[in-house]
């Protein structure tokens, strides 16, 4: 039976999400389908800052006292302090009220009133204490998993494949790609990546050559309802200012490729090579502010109909 490649999408965590599978008939791949949205659907519910009823929404509601957590609670914060570390700090989902104060304050995609943090600071990670089963940060802190959730989410839905023996699919959650095996024509995923001057056009692919691929892009600016909005919301000075406008980041896993594709964009070259070198990730591609100044690292990364590129293996 000829295998072919399956997609469903949906509208989620204030982003869109398309999930391709690849399976020998559409009777076949729909049960799987429904416990995917399941899986979007029950992360949605514990760790949206929009649902006054998430995991994430009380604590922030109780902040100051030790509350009780869920096991998947503790497992996304230890993750996110080892990206902090690694990151020097940059990372960190404690900014929540910095974000509220650059305008991200209502959803996208539901009517829930706005929970407003925008009087609270930005603490540190090492404000907070945690363990096993609780966890206690300041009365004047919020928190929000918007820097990694996207790139975990799709981790999360890979592993249920996984475990449910799916060796071939793509999953985009907001343009976090998860990409594993190959397509139903049996030939590696090829990702698509679109231009910083220009968002209605591809300037690059990238081809999932190995067994797993995560690919994440980072840009300072979003485009919403034809408003453009600064996207990238730090207490930290940037290293190498404006120079680039977008990044694009391979790595083994889709959590890796979120985290690092917007360090990488605010300090330049230095980060992607560290990492790099570090082989914490596979490829990195940063657009220019001008295409004089785009820069590849690694391979796998194709510009089309551009030239203007310092290649470095």
């Amino acid at each position: 039976m000829t295998k072919q490649t399956y997609m469903q999408s949906l509208e989620a965590l204030g982003t869109h999400i398309e999930l391709r599978l690849v399976a020998d008939s559409k009777q076949a791949v729909e049960q799987q389908f429904q416990s995917l949205w399941d899986e979007v659907r029950s992360f949605e519910k514990r760790f949206s800052r929009f649902d006054p009823e998430s995991e994430l929404t009380q604590i922030n509601q109780t902040a100051g006292a030790a509350v009780p957590i869920s096991k998947e609670m503790y497992d996304l914060f230890i993750l996110s302090k080892n990206y902090n570390t690694l990151t020097n700090g940059h990372f960190n989902p404690l900014s929540l009220p910095a974000v509220q104060r650059a305008g991200y304050i209502q959803s996208l995609v539901n009517d829930f009133a706005p929970l407003d943090y925008t009087s609270r600071r930005v603490c540190s990670m090492d404000e907070v204490s945690i363990s096993t089963g609780t966890l206690t940060m300041p009365y004047d802190c919020a928190f929000d998993f918007g820097g990694i959730g996207k790139g975990y989410l799709a981790d999360r839905l890979g592993h249920f494949l996984d475990d449910s023996s799916y060796t071939n699919y793509c999953l985009s959650i907001g343009g976090d790609i998860l990409a594993h095996g190959k397509d139903a024509d049996n030939t590696a995923w090829k990702v698509y990546i679109q231009s910083a001057q220009d968002r209605s056009l591809d300037i690059a692919t990238h081809t999932c050559n190995k067994s797993t691929a995560g690919i994440a892009t980072s840009g300072y600016t979003r485009i919403y309802n034809n408003v453009t909005q600064e996207h990238i919301i730090s207490d930290q000075k940037p290293m190498v200012g404006k120079i680039f406008s977008m990044c694009t980041v391979v790595a083994d896993s889709a959590t890796d490729a979120d985290v690092f594709a917007t360090y990488v964009l605010t300090f330049g070259t230095p980060a992607a090579k560290k990492l790099f070198n570090e082989k914490r990730v596979q490829s990195v591609f940063l657009q220019g502010v001008s295409e004089q100044e785009n820069f590849i690292l690694g391979n796998g990364i194709v510009l089309l109909n551009n030239s203007n590129i310092k290649a470095y293996e």
